[in-house]
């Protein structure tokens, strides 16, 4: 199963794991519609991050579409393009952003102000609580996960998967022919692989970024 990737199935926030979001979907809008409603609003070519994103039942009641780190992974499967986005991607481009903007301090970010997500406990980290905070100076990301209701957290991360699939999207298509990552089988997979990597500490203090 596609949660079973990266343990997502039974991980959750408030008692609720992905597996029990699941159920509430199927029998609340039927698993089917409730997918087929998401690849519409996700659709690279035609959303919007100003969209609302909210998805209908039988009766014409609306919710956000969800969205979180195990969700991001069902939807790359029906749309093209569509990256991973979770803590780890959110980290790796605010670190990329927050570098750009230090080498060119009068560049306006706002629209690359990407958000980042709270890491598990690590032994190898001084401080799992900025272990994926790429902030720098007055550059300061927001914390996905943090402060919000459920609808409210779901539009954020849906905003931020967006804009990050839209600018890798870019990324690859403005890479001179013979670059290695155009070698790769999926390019963005690639990307997207590297950021995971990149975004899984970037505290500058942390033991993983140390050279053996």
């Amino acid at each position: 199963m596609i949660l079973d990737w990266g343990g997502v199935l039974s991980r959750g926030r408030k008692g609720k794991t992905n597996e029990d979001k699941l159920s509430e979907i199927e029998n609340r809008f039927g698993l089917i519609d409730y997918l087929d409603q998401a690849k519409e609003l996700l659709a690279l070519e035609d959303a919007s991050t100003g969209g609302s994103f909210k998805i209908t039942d039988a009766q014409n009641n609306a919710s956000v579409l969800l969205m979180n780190s195990g969700f991001t992974k069902i939807y790359l499967i029906l749309i093209d393009n569509f990256v991973i986005y979770d803590g780890r991607v959110g980290a790796g481009l605010g670190l990329l952003v927050s570098q750009f903007k230090g080498q060119r301090p009068m560049t306006n970010i706002d629209a690359l102000m990407f958000a980042y997500g709270d890491a598990a406990k690590s032994s190898k980290c001084i401080n799992n609580k900025v272990r994926r905070n790429p902030s720098e100076g007055q550059t300061i990301f927001g914390n996905i996960f943090q402060g919000q209701d459920q609808d409210k957290k779901s539009l954020k991360h849906i905003q931020n998967n967006l804009k990050a699939s839209w600018l890798i999207d870019s990324i690859i298509n403005d890479l001179p022919e013979g670059s290695n990552i155009l070698a790769e089988s999926n390019p963005v997979r690639a990307l997207e692989a590297a950021l995971v990597m990149i975004g899984s500490c970037v505290h500058v203090k942390c033991a993983r970024n140390k050279i053996a």
